[in-house]
């Protein structure tokens, strides 16, 4: 929170109406939480609107941190629909590009994070290069089970058309609103109970789908090392200590060969 003015700043250099914007907002639904007059009955919904408030706040952060001296074109485009977006995510809206702009982004900042160069001004979602491997990344977010498969076909036919010898392909999906009644945002007792809980929850969701999972997998596996399925959430130890939860679980197909292994184990470290 403290960063978040540096944010908003960063965000009007650009040109974009921060001031006006989501971001500018958030710090009112947070202290909103903690008035003091708060009756039992208006506290869970305040604390959804607290969580998401705060969730938002430590991913334009990161992407901040992570790209602040960033002015390509391609980095600004989407940074300027991330700014325009809804203040929540609503289940209910068909198209909700501001969080799909911010996966990419989240995405790319992870990447960066591992020593990589991000070119935003390819078509490819993420452009990671690092000495000489070079990552073409496509990510998408998906609401629903029945939007698994479609978005996985499009990630992949859209890395058949970017990877070339010399080059390789992830697919990045975040499963987080599939899964999102199944996950409790408070009362962990340690990191480690969080990561027991939401990593099963992520796997249970592979196992459900696993012969579609392994299908599509093995259908792209010219162009995609691997499938990764995310989940990034804020989530509340039992100490009211907020902690960004960002589960990443691996998918390789069943042909895939221990050289390709070895040289994912070694694009992911």
């Amino acid at each position: 929170m403290d960063q978040l003015p540096d944010v908003i700043e960063w965000l009007s250099e650009k040109g974009f109406r921060a001031q006006c914007s989501r971001y500018s907002r958030y710090k009112m639904h947070i202290d909103d939480f903690y008035k003091e007059n708060n009756s039992l009955n208006e506290l869970e919904s305040k604390f959804a609107r607290l969580n998401a408030a705060v969730q938002e706040c430590i991913e334009i952060v990161l992407i901040y941190e992570a790209f602040k001296t960033e002015n390509s074109v391609g980095f600004n485009n989407r940074l300027k629909q991330i700014v325009n977006g809804h203040d929540f995510y609503d289940k209910t809206m068909k198209s909700d590009q501001a969080r799909d702009f911010l996966y990419e982004l989240t995405v790319a900042a992870y990447f960066k994070s591992l020593g990589y160069t991000i070119d935003f001004d390819r078509t490819t979602d993420v452009f990671a290069k690092r000495k000489d491997d070079v990552i073409f990344i496509e990510c998408k977010r998906i609401k629903s089970l029945k939007a698994l498969e479609e978005n996985f076909r499009k990630a992949g036919k859209q890395l058949a058309e970017s990877v070339t010898s010399g080059s390789y392909g992830l697919i990045f999906i975040d499963v987080y609103n599939c899964l999102s009644d199944k996950v409790r945002d408070y009362e962990y007792a340690s990191v480690m109970e969080m990561n027991k809980e939401i990593k099963g929850i992520v796997g249970g969701f592979e196992n459900e789908n696993r012969n579609l999972i392994d299908r599509l997998l093995e259908q792209y596996s010219e162009h995609s090392l691997a499938t990764c399925f995310t989940a990034n959430r804020c989530l509340w130890l039992s100490d009211v200590t907020p902690q960004f939860y960002r589960a990443i679980n691996v998918n390789v197909p069943i042909s895939s060969s221990e050289q390709k292994d070895s040289k994912l184990m070694e694009i992911l470290k």
